[in-house]
């Protein structure tokens, strides 16, 4: 939400703040490396631990509550490149909504260590990647096939 014209300069998750999402940040120290991560959810379902709705690790997607976005912090040994996205997780009932985007927008303009596409994407997640990035910036590195 902003003036006409100065749309550019809007929080990326103006529209969604508008609509009673939270937001919230996290960083998570694993072994060597640290993951930074914007999670979102909606008013009507805000947990105080983002991975409340886990199966062993995995998200049981029909009940997570948004979507969530970690990038790496590059510690020895983690595969992870520093600032790598390593995860991008909508739950259904929110994708194609703009909220991973949101995240993505406030990881790139609020967050010191800034988040950068990985080469290793899924065919949906590299549409997403170029989407993304022409609106908020950051390289979009080629594409390593699995």
């Amino acid at each position: 939400m902003a003036l006409p014209g100065l749309e550019e300069h809007a929080h990326p998750g103006a529209k969604l703040l508008s609509q009673g999402w939270h937001f919230r940040t996290d960083t998570i120290p694993l072994g060597a490396n640290t993951y930074h991560q914007l999670s979102a959810e909606p008013s009507h379902h805000v947990t105080t631990d983002p991975w409340a709705e886990t199966v062993g690790g995995s998200l049981v997607h029909e009940h997570f509550p948004g979507a969530v976005l970690q990038w790496s912090g590059g510690g020895p040994g983690s595969g992870y490149k520093k600032g790598e996205i390593a995860m991008v997780e909508t739950a259904p009932s929110h994708s194609h909504q703009g909220v991973a985007s949101a995240l993505y927008g406030m990881g790139r303009s609020m967050a010191r260590l800034k988040p950068q596409h990985s080469s290793e994407r899924t065919p949906e997640g590299d549409a997403w990647a170029r989407s993304v990035s022409k609106r908020y910036g950051g390289r979009v590195p080629k594409v390593n096939t699995f």
